[in-house]
């Protein structure tokens, strides 16, 4: 009798254990972080948004981060924060291809793109209302010996 309970002591261990493993596995890998990503790309392309990495690096509520020249002044640039949902093919998310990801990192709560991502109403730079435009100087051209 002694033996059977230490039977059922040992089975309920090593199920809270398993049990204990698979939570901190979800936490780890698949639960998807609250909080915004920034991730660019070999290509040159930025995306942000929510970044899961398992079981494939996934990346949900994304924008595209692309930087426009600036209409009023064309030595100027233009940084634009596009959902992905709004572009012409419209994906739910995306999945990244882990070989192009040059670098990958959680968003500063005090940046300008988290700001205007939180409270995209305060934005009123775009017509857009997750939109961003900051000016910043062109790159300068090297001139041409002729």
């Amino acid at each position: 009798m002694n033996m059977m309970n230490t039977q059922k002591k040992k089975l309920a261990g090593v199920v809270a254990v398993v049990l204990i493993l698979i939570a901190a596995y979800y936490f780890a890998f698949i639960h998807q972080s609250a909080e915004y990503s920034i991730v660019y790309l070999s290509t040159g392309e930025v995306y942000i948004g929510h970044l899961s990495t398992f079981p494939r690096l996934k990346l949900a509520d994304g924008y595209i981060f692309q930087v426009v020249q600036d209409p009023a002044d064309p030595k100027k640039s233009t940084f634009q924060l596009n959902p992905v949902k709004d572009a012409l093919w419209a994906p739910q998310y995306l999945y990244l291809n882990p070989d192009q990801v040059l670098f990958s990192g959680p968003l500063s709560e005090t940046s300008t793109i988290y700001q205007t991502l939180k409270n995209p109403a305060a934005n009123s730079a775009s017509n857009s209302p997750a939109a961003q435009s900051a000016p910043t100087a062109a790159p300068e051209q090297e001139n041409e010996p002729e």
